[in-house]
Protein backbone atom coordinates (compact mmCIF):
# COMPACT_ATOMS: atom_id res chain seq x y z
CA UNK A 1 0.00 0.00 0.00
CA UNK A 2 1.26 3.47 -0.88
CA UNK A 3 0.81 6.07 1.84
CA UNK A 4 0.51 9.82 1.48
CA UNK A 5 3.44 12.13 2.07
CA UNK A 6 2.49 14.41 4.97
CA UNK A 7 1.30 17.78 3.66
CA UNK A 8 3.44 19.57 6.25
CA UNK A 9 6.51 17.91 4.69
CA UNK A 10 5.38 18.59 1.11
CA UNK A 11 4.91 22.27 1.99
CA UNK A 12 8.33 22.52 3.66
CA UNK A 13 9.99 20.95 0.61
CA UNK A 14 8.13 23.27 -1.78
CA UNK A 15 9.07 26.36 0.26
CA UNK A 16 12.74 25.39 0.36
CA UNK A 17 12.82 25.34 4.18
CA UNK A 18 14.19 21.81 4.05
CA UNK A 19 17.34 22.45 2.01
CA UNK A 20 20.79 23.18 3.35
CA UNK A 21 19.95 22.52 6.99
CA UNK A 22 23.25 22.19 8.82
CA UNK A 23 24.08 19.32 11.18
CA UNK A 24 24.30 21.92 13.99
CA UNK A 25 20.70 23.01 13.40
CA UNK A 26 19.53 19.39 13.34
CA UNK A 27 21.41 18.69 16.57
CA UNK A 28 19.63 21.61 18.27
CA UNK A 29 16.25 20.49 16.89
CA UNK A 30 16.54 16.70 17.35
CA UNK A 31 18.98 16.24 20.23
CA UNK A 32 22.42 17.33 21.34
CA UNK A 33 23.82 13.81 21.08
CA UNK A 34 23.19 13.63 17.33
CA UNK A 35 26.15 14.53 15.16
CA UNK A 36 26.50 14.66 11.39
CA UNK A 37 22.87 14.26 10.33
CA UNK A 38 21.35 15.55 7.13
CA UNK A 39 17.81 15.86 5.84
CA UNK A 40 17.17 14.26 2.47
CA UNK A 41 16.45 16.91 -0.13
CA UNK A 42 13.38 15.43 -1.82
CA UNK A 43 10.82 12.66 -1.58
CA UNK A 44 12.55 10.67 -4.33
CA UNK A 45 15.64 10.28 -2.15
CA UNK A 46 13.45 9.52 0.88
CA UNK A 47 11.60 6.76 -0.92
CA UNK A 48 14.75 5.34 -2.52
CA UNK A 49 16.38 4.97 0.89
CA UNK A 50 13.65 2.51 1.92
CA UNK A 51 14.56 0.29 -1.01
CA UNK A 52 18.26 0.58 -0.19
CA UNK A 53 17.74 -0.34 3.47
CA UNK A 54 15.61 -3.33 2.54
CA UNK A 55 18.07 -4.60 -0.07
CA UNK A 56 20.97 -4.19 2.37
CA UNK A 57 19.22 -6.32 4.99
CA UNK A 58 18.63 -3.61 7.59
CA UNK A 59 14.90 -4.36 7.86
CA UNK A 60 15.41 -7.97 8.90
CA UNK A 61 18.37 -7.26 11.20
CA UNK A 62 17.01 -7.18 14.78
CA UNK A 63 19.57 -4.50 15.73
CA UNK A 64 17.67 -1.97 13.59
CA UNK A 65 14.33 -2.61 15.34
CA UNK A 66 12.03 -2.63 12.31
CA UNK A 67 9.10 -4.86 11.49
CA UNK A 68 7.46 -5.51 8.15
CA UNK A 69 3.86 -5.96 9.25
CA UNK A 70 1.73 -2.94 9.94
CA UNK A 71 -0.73 -4.57 12.31
CA UNK A 72 -1.32 -2.32 15.30
CA UNK A 73 0.59 -3.48 18.33
CA UNK A 74 0.81 -0.87 21.05
CA UNK A 75 3.40 -2.92 22.94
CA UNK A 76 5.80 -3.28 20.00
CA UNK A 77 8.14 -0.25 19.83
CA UNK A 78 9.75 -1.21 16.51
CA UNK A 79 9.39 0.98 13.42
CA UNK A 80 6.81 -0.28 10.93
CA UNK A 81 8.93 -0.43 7.78
CA UNK A 82 5.99 -0.42 5.33
CA UNK A 83 4.87 2.94 6.72
CA UNK A 84 8.32 4.46 7.25
CA UNK A 85 9.45 7.48 5.29
CA UNK A 86 13.14 8.10 5.96
CA UNK A 87 13.54 11.88 5.97
CA UNK A 88 17.16 12.06 7.07
CA UNK A 89 20.19 10.18 8.21
CA UNK A 90 23.90 10.07 8.89
CA UNK A 91 26.31 12.01 6.75
CA UNK A 92 29.13 9.66 7.76
CA UNK A 93 28.86 6.21 6.15
CA UNK A 94 28.70 3.47 8.76
CA UNK A 95 27.11 5.60 11.49
CA UNK A 96 23.72 4.12 10.53
CA UNK A 97 21.54 6.72 12.23
CA UNK A 98 18.23 7.42 10.53
CA UNK A 99 15.39 9.90 10.94
CA UNK A 100 11.93 8.68 9.94
CA UNK A 101 8.22 9.37 10.16
CA UNK A 102 5.45 6.80 9.87
CA UNK A 103 3.14 7.68 6.98
CA UNK A 104 -0.65 7.60 7.28
CA UNK A 105 -3.51 7.11 4.85
CA UNK A 106 -4.33 10.82 4.58
CA UNK A 107 -2.22 13.86 3.74
CA UNK A 108 -3.46 16.00 6.62
CA UNK A 109 -1.55 14.57 9.52
CA UNK A 110 1.43 15.62 11.56
CA UNK A 111 3.58 12.53 12.17
CA UNK A 112 5.99 11.97 14.99
CA UNK A 113 9.68 12.26 14.09
CA UNK A 114 11.57 9.12 15.10
CA UNK A 115 15.35 8.95 15.40
CA UNK A 116 17.28 5.70 15.54
CA UNK A 117 19.36 5.74 18.73
CA UNK A 118 22.14 3.16 19.16
CA UNK A 119 22.34 3.93 22.90
CA UNK A 120 18.92 2.39 23.52
CA UNK A 121 18.31 -1.32 23.98
CA UNK A 122 16.72 -3.52 21.31
CA UNK A 123 13.80 -3.24 20.42
CA UNK A 124 13.41 0.35 21.69
CA UNK A 125 15.90 2.19 19.50
CA UNK A 126 13.43 4.38 17.58
CA UNK A 127 12.97 7.42 19.82
CA UNK A 128 10.24 10.07 19.64
CA UNK A 129 11.65 13.54 18.95
CA UNK A 130 8.36 15.45 18.60
CA UNK A 131 6.06 16.27 15.74
CA UNK A 132 7.26 16.94 12.20
CA UNK A 133 5.72 20.43 12.28
CA UNK A 134 7.80 21.19 15.40
CA UNK A 135 10.98 20.11 13.61
CA UNK A 136 10.12 22.30 10.62
CA UNK A 137 9.33 25.28 12.87
CA UNK A 138 12.59 24.74 14.74
CA UNK A 139 14.53 24.68 11.49
CA UNK A 140 12.82 27.89 10.31
CA UNK A 141 13.74 29.63 13.57
CA UNK A 142 17.37 28.55 13.27
CA UNK A 143 17.85 29.64 9.66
Amino acid sequence: MRYSIPQVLADALAQGAWKNVSPDVLRRCLGDELDNLQLYENTGVMLRLSTNLDEAGYVDDPQFCMKRESKPASTDPRLVFQRALFIGGSVVPGDDVFVAVEQQDSENYDPTVLVFDWRKEVPCRWTDRGKLSELINGINLEI
